[in-house]
């Protein structure tokens, strides 16, 4: 994949998503994004500390059912995490399509109890490739149940989930299914403004361990926190910027504790446009 490919990859991610969304549609909001740390780390890799520049496009609508999803990523690495052809450092792409249905909204009664206002039918679908010599083609499903809770501004939404996922070992030439496990989500803005309006977001994400890998390793339960603060630029221009933290455990189920790389803090400079 050439740098010179991503704005063509983004764009093709928001024509999918406004096909997606485009019935019915009662709100809908896009933006794309740039982000940037020194400190990515990648299983197997050892001794270094990966700089990455991560373009982002991401698409979020309502319609009188539920929500929709979609983001497309396209990660481009330093090269002390090379491609397989060489001549640089890796791309990778990330897709997710997410649909969410309120049951609040399909049955037509109130599903709201104690400190949750609506209760939701998740589905989730993330597709990933990259071009090093594992060149992995990850596969991931999810289905199960959100809570939203109620909260003064902004959102907090929480869920359990089957988790399945299937993938790609280029070094063995061999494709592996992982056995179908759990997945815990968390996920949260929360709007402030210290005289400029601002935006506390985050995700955490824990997948329970799924069996071997491809060279009959057991994999680990895997923790991942992406935590921001946002900083809304000029008045209403769309514009934020913003500081990120990531933190890592078992990354891709590797064992932090056996496999070098498998383990990531990075802090990251944000840039970010909503239209």
């Amino acid at each position: 994949m050439k740098p010179q490919k991503i704005p063509h990859l983004l764009a093709a991610a928001g024509l999918i998503a406004c096909a997606q969304s485009s019935h019915a549609m009662e709100w809908s909001n896009n933006s794309i994004s740039t982000r940037v740390g020194n400190t990515f780390a990648e299983p197997g890799i050892a001794g270094a500390s990966i700089k990455k520049n991560i373009y982002s496009f991401t698409h979020v609508s309502g319609d009188k059912l539920g929500r929709n999803l979609v983001v497309a990523d396209v990660l481009v690495s330093g090269d002390n995490d090379p491609s397989a052809g060489g001549g640089g450092g890796a791309q990778e792409f990330y897709g997710v399509y997410r649909r969410t249905f309120s049951l609040t909204k399909v049955t037509g009664k109130d599903m709201s109890f104690g400190p949750v206002k609506d209760v939701n039918f998740v589905g989730r679908a993330d597709f990933q490739t990259k071009n090093t010599r594992f060149a992995p083609r990850s596969r991931k499903n999810m289905g199960g149940l959100s809570f939203e809770f109620a909260v003064p501004k902004g959102f907090v939404e929480s869920g359990i989930y089957a988790f399945s996922e299937t993938n790609h070992n280029g070094i063995l030439g061999k494709d592996v299914s992982y056995d179908t496990t759990y997945q815990l989500d968390t996920s949260w803005m929360i709007p402030f403004n210290i005289g400029t309006p601002a935006q506390w977001r985050g995700s955490f994400v824990h997948t329970g361990a799924k069996g071997k890998d491809a060279f009959n390793v057991d994999t680990a339960a895997e923790t991942r926190l992406f935590t921001s603060v946002m900083f809304e630029v000029g008045n209403k221009t769309g514009l934020h910027m913003g500081l990120g933290y990531e933190l890592w455990r078992n990354k891709y189920g590797n064992d932090a504790n056996k496999t070098i790389g498998a383990k990531q803090n990075t802090v990251q400079l944000i840039a970010e446009y909503h239209f």
